[in-house]
This record gives structure tokens, C-alpha cells and sequence, in this order.
């Protein structure tokens, strides 16, 4: 539903090249690392850039607007058919009947 928004005033994009995943970790540093001087597992300061083992997960989706020259934002959507538990504890799922849950985090414009 939101990336439908979205879309509707700039196209969204999935990053599949190797190419594109570098742009929103470069991207994400410039707000995480250089703007809000906060400091993350996956920062890099010498490369300029934030990537996360999270990302590199079957269930990860790496969305983002702008091109790879020019990210204008991006968002990780991590989505399940049934999550694990670790996630089911973090966002207290136990009461939930199983359905597929998308999981948006590290969105950033």
C-alpha cells in the first residue's frame, strides 16, 4: 500500500544489481553516518557506506526512488509467510493467527 503511493509521484524501484544495492548503502550512510552522526552495525566510514546482514536475507527486498546515481530514498521490506521467532517475540506476534507479515524498516527520503 504505501510503496502503491509512492509510486504514484516518483516510480519505486527493487534493487536487483549489485550496482543499486551499493547506491542505497552509500544513500543510507549519507543520512545515518554523515547527517544524524549515529552509529550502526554495518557502518562503514572509510567506504562512505551502511549495509546490514539484514539485507543480504532471502526474505529482504531492498526498495528505493531516484536512480543509482541519484537515490532519493529506499526502505528494506523483510517479508514472511510465517516469520521466525525471533521476530514473532520482537513484535509480540504470539497472539496472531499465522499470515504473511511484511516487515519495513531502514526507511529513509
Amino acid at each position: 500500500m504505501i510503496l502503491g503511493l509512492l509510486a504514484r509521484f516518483t516510480p519505486v524501484h527493487v534493487a536487483r544489481t549489485a550496482e543499486e544495492r551499493e547506491a542505497i548503502y552509500r544513500f543510507r550512510y549519507s543520512i545515518y553516518g554523515r547527517e544524524l552522526r549515529r552509529s550502526y552495525a554495518g557502518v562503514d566510514h572509510e567506504k562512505g557506506r551502511l549495509a546490514q546482514p539484514e539485507d543480504e536475507r532471502p526474505e529482504s527486498r531492498l526498495y528505493y526512488t531516484g536512480s543509482p546515481r541519484a537515490v532519493t530514498g529506499t526502505l528494506r521490506a523483510r517479508i514472511w509467510d510465517r516469520p521466525p521467532p525471533e521476530i514473532v517475540e520482537e513484535l509480540s506476534l504470539q497472539r496472531m493467527p499465522p499470515v504473511r507479515i511484511a516487515y519495513l524498516e531502514r526507511l529513509m527520503v
